[in-house]
């Protein structure tokens, strides 16, 4: 009803994405955000949770052409990126991932998360110089990413570097001491 009334209420937006999550219904939550669109179509919003749902189904395709949308509306929408990044991600297109993280760059400075997103990708593409240079620029940026420290510690590993492998191991677990991934790692 607040949408109907006012349709550009942001927070009635998430507020809307968020109960059809909470009720696990991703089709009827598509079928609302088409409907809302087709009365509201620059709305970015609605095209980025339609993407967003679209993406829980596996329509990955149909997911970025969502996302997409949402950028045609506002290219400064930086959350569209990072969701289109992911969604090349699960489709395990990491240069088409790295590409767009890179992008948002152009509206929004990195995070450490993103920067931890591109060494992912990167090490993902055996590319494991790339990899390292993301991903320590991510502990730059945020020394508490502990998967950043993990990741770290895989790449010494295959460089033969045990000591540095070690270190980036311990951070991680001390990070994040019950991970059982860490914990088994180590």
């Amino acid at each position: 009803r607040v949408l109907l009334e006012f349709p550009e209420d942001d927070v009635a937006m998430y507020n809307v994405a968020l109960c059809y999550d909470a009720l696990n219904e991703p089709e009827s939550s598509i079928d609302y955000f088409k409907q809302f669109i087709d009365g509201n179509p620059y709305n970015e919003l609605a095209w980025y949770h339609l993407g967003i749902t679209y993406g829980k189904l596996k329509k990955y395709e149909k997911a970025i052409e969502s996302l997409e949308y949402s950028l045609l509306v506002d290219e400064h929408f930086t959350a569209a990126y990072y969701e289109i990044a992911r969604m090349y991600e699960r489709q395990e297109a990491f240069e088409k991932a790295v590409a767009t993280y890179q992008r948002s760059f152009e509206y929004d400075e990195p995070t450490g998360y993103i920067y931890y997103k591109l060494g992912h990708c990167y090490l993902q593409m055996n590319k494991n110089k790339q990899a390292m240079r993301y991903l320590k620029r991510a502990v730059r940026e945020d020394v508490e990413l502990d998967e950043a420290y993990l990741e770290m510690a895989a790449i010494d590993v295959v460089d033969g570097k045990i000591q540095e492998a070690l270190y980036n191991l311990n951070k991680a677990l001390e990070l994040d001491p019950e991970n059982p991934d860490y914990l088994f790692t180590a």
